[in-house]
């Protein structure tokens, strides 16, 4: 059998040492949290079609106002006609001759510009040198290439009384640039 210890002083029972704190960290600790993940890329393209978009409506606008004032300055290269004169041969269908003379070629506002864009007006006056009132039954013109009667007023036939004047008045569309002489008859019975 075993023997106890010796006696001796007795001893007091086993008790374990006291916690001792650690030192204090500076500064405290906070709980480690892993980094999330990165923020998601912000997706541009709608930014960059919007951009590009505008860059080629202004390209265009510029475009176009350029070529714009290009046409308005250099329009009236391409769409001038200038009339530097007239003759009006007169045909005498009837009996009497001569009363309008054989040609018409007076024109007060010679030269004159005109646009192919649009109709013009020529005042066209006819002087009847005779006693008695005598008809013009036609106006035509022999510039054909280059202008188009469009309408005489007063309407033909129309008569001119003796020793007075008439002034017709002629709706012409040029249809080419450049410069000419309007020409024409003029048909009387």
């Amino acid at each position: 059998m075993a023997q106890p210890p010796p006696s001796g002083p007795s001893q007091p029972p086993y008790q374990p040492y006291p916690q001792q704190p650690y030192p204090p960290q500076y500064p405290p600790q906070q709980p480690y949290y892993a980094p999330g993940a990165p923020p998601p890329k912000e997706d541009h393209t709608l930014l960059y079609v919007a951009v590009a978009i505008i860059v080629v409506i202004v390209v265009i606008a510029v475009l176009a106002l350029y070529f714009f004032f290009i046409a308005v300055n250099t329009a009236g290269q391409f769409t001038k006609v200038t009339i530097t004169g007239v003759s009006f041969t007169v045909q005498y269908n009837g009996a009497n001759s001569g009363y309008f003379g054989t040609q018409v070629t007076s024109c007060p506002t010679c030269p004159f510009t005109v646009s192919v864009i649009g109709p013009f007006t020529y005042k066209l006056t006819l002087h009847n040198s005779g006693a008695f009132d005598q008809s013009v039954d036609t106006i035509t013109l022999s510039t054909s290439g280059y202008f188009q009667l469009t309408g005489v007023s007063p309407t033909l036939p129309a008569t001119v009384t003796g020793a007075s004047s008439l002034d017709f008045t002629l709706t012409i569309q040029a249809t080419s640039p450049g410069t000419y002489t309007l020409a024409g008859t003029i048909g009387t019975s």
